[in-house]
């Protein structure tokens, strides 16, 4: 399942935001109508956050957490984080070189869970960037030129990101 929030007026997308459940929604929904006390599924969330940006341009990456969540009831919790990733959300426009996604939920069980994401976000002249070179240097970009006169550009990110769960069944960030 994916939800994008766009703005209003404009249509610029501003978040997206993803769940692969482990099990088919039907069953999950079916163990949760059962109300035979606590039930435990594991499902992975994502969403979308910025690691770099250029003039209008925003470049973005999916960081996901696998994590079990248990239901008892009309009360929810995270009661594990299984694993936590990261990817460029457009691979065409740029690449995300050592990525490193850790989980910083200190806690558990809890209602909210946080990751970070780290690395460097690389753009090349030959990925089809929607700016150029001269405004990647402008805003920070550590550039260099190869010897056939194609260029990369380097720029380090460090994000925090986190999802709670609001109600029975459903996840919000």
């Amino acid at each position: 399942m994916t939800a994008r929030l766009y703005r209003l007026g404009t249509n610029d997308l501003l978040e997206t935001y993803r769940e692969t459940p482990e099990d088919s929604l039907s069953d999950v929904e079916k163990k949760l109508g059962k109300d035979a006390g606590k039930q435990t599924f594991t499902t992975t969330l994502a969403q979308s956050v910025t690691v770099g940006s250029v003039g209008g341009q925003q470049f973005d990456a999916l960081v996901s957490a696998t994590v079990e969540i248990a239901v008892d009831g009309s009360s929810a919790q995270f009661t594990k984080v299984v694993s936590v990733d990261q990817q460029p959300l457009d691979a065409v426009q740029a690449t995300l070189d050592a990525p490193y996604t850790h989980d910083l939920t200190y806690e558990m069980p809890a209602q909210t869970i946080k990751w970070g994401a780290d690395g460097t976000l690389v753009i090349t002249s030959s990925a089809y960037p929607a700016v150029g070179r001269q405004a990647l240097e402008d805003a920070g970009y550590a550039c260099s030129t190869a010897y056939d006169g194609s260029w990369t550009a380097r720029h380090q990110y460090a994000v925090t990101t986190y999802m709670e769960i609001t109600a029975r069944g459903s996840v919000a960030a």
